[in-house]
């Protein structure tokens, strides 16, 4: 998270503001709070690293004492959860098998800390804050945009679009609805089910960030009318058994959704900007062991769909960011053997996805990590700089053929 808000933030300084913003699981927390913290042509990344700054993140294991074992391991080595086997089957069985709750913390306490800095909860309340005032927006006269414009038809279409982004703002926080095998979008598809309380931005981010086994999936009771859902997701089955919906991390689905905003017939009036926290397939996965294999498993299900999408729309290269934490690299101990009576050294990764419990240091210095990333894309100290021209350039050829 501090990696992207850093992002965020240079962008802002830079001048820019965000209109549209969409998030996937930890993006969705970054998403939510920018969208609630300040009007969309307002900066909003500072009240947002205040928010990050204050969160709670120990809390959010709230398994018990064998949910922060199995954490702490898996930080100390790879393939720590050999070690907490035990501790596992405790897991299992109680949270699984006994409680059927499909998950080794409950959420609560995340759920607990977004009711209480979630100043926004309803989607009618959203909808006011994205509200911007009349003639806010304006298309720059003399641009490229404007220049491409043959007649007053055109200039007229683009005022109307221009006014269809006034007036359609939008949050979109990705979950994954894995009982009708749907990619559920909040607050658009809210419709689908009935929430029995007002919290409802609280449970959309809650949903997203439900990784799988981790934290228990959020149940919403889906809405009985089956032509909504025909509409909103294709689903033409019968409605859920006591119509529970189980809602977990959309990652699994689309970790990187860039596509909610693509329109494929115009050139676009705003840039479609999009920050990744890894590079796209720069080495094969490694698969020898079987945690290495379970893990690829699991990257190509949650990956696969936004690399089609990106593979068909290679003009979004020009729009995204990589923050590859994962070549941040330091030298660590590891213990292996039976019964950890060895040791080597290797080089792991300095920021670790279960690091719960990160220090103040390291978090400034994945801010820093964010800010010198989007540095890097609009000034060009690696490769080329954005260039808004030649990208609007870019896409209209891809119309004209």
């Amino acid at each position: 998270m501090g990696a992207l808000a850093g992002y965020t933030y240079a962008l802002e300084q830079a001048g820019i503001r965000f209109l549209n913003i969409a998030g996937t699981s930890t993006g969705a927390i970054n998403a939510v709070f920018l969208a609630t913290l300040a009007k969309p042509n307002e900066i909003r990344s500072i009240k947002l690293t205040d928010v990050l700054d204050n969160m709670p993140m120990e809390k959010f294991i709230d398994g018990g004492r064998a949910a922060k074992a199995f954490v702490t391991a898996m930080q100390e080595k790879p393939d720590g959860f050999v070690d907490k086997i035990p501790e596992l089957l405790i897991l299992a069985y109680d949270k699984i098998f006994k409680q059927k709750k499909w998950g080794m913390n409950s959420g609560d306490e995340f759920g607990k800390w977004l009711d209480q800095n979630l100043h926004v909860q309803h989607p009618d309340e959203l909808k006011s804050i994205l509200q911007l005032a009349p003639n806010v927006l304006k298309i720059r006269s003399g641009g490229a945009t404007y220049q491409a414009c043959e007649n007053v038809e055109d200039k007229k279409t683009e005022a109307q679009r221009l006014e269809n982004i006034h007036n359609n703002i939008k949050l979109s926080i990705v979950t994954a609805d894995v009982t009708t095998q749907s990619k559920i979008i909040f607050p658009e598809m809210a419709e689908l089910f009935e929430f029995k309380n007002n919290n409802h931005l609280t449970q959309f981010t809650r949903a997203s960030m439900a990784i799988p086994l981790f934290f228990e999936p959020v149940v919403l009771t889906a809405h009985p009318n089956q032509k909504i859902w025909n509409e909103y997701v294709s689903y033409q089955g019968s409605i859920p058994t006591g119509q529970k919906c189980y809602l977990v991390d959309g990652g699994i689905m689309s970790n990187f959704p860039i596509d909610i905003f693509h329109q494929r017939k115009y050139v676009p009036l705003c840039p479609t900007f999009g920050v990744k926290l890894d590079t796209d397939r720069t080495q094969p996965n490694e698969t020898a062991k079987i945690i290495k294999f379970l893990g690829a498993l699991f990257d190509t299900a949650r990956h696969t769909s936004d690399f089609n999408f990106l593979h068909k729309n290679d003009d979004y290269t020009q729009l995204i960011t990589y923050i590859d934490i994962a070549s941040h690299k330091i030298p660590k101990k590891i213990k292996t053997g039976l019964f950890n009576l060895k040791s080597k050294t290797e080089d792991v990764s300095k920021f670790h996805w279960l690091d719960f419990n990160m220090p103040t240091d390291k978090k400034v210095e994945l801010f820093t990590i964010g800010v010198k990333a989007a540095h890097d894309f609009i000034t060009a100290n690696k490769g080329t700089p954005f260039n808004w021209d030649h990208y609007k350039t870019t896409r209209q050829n891809l119309i004209d053929t």
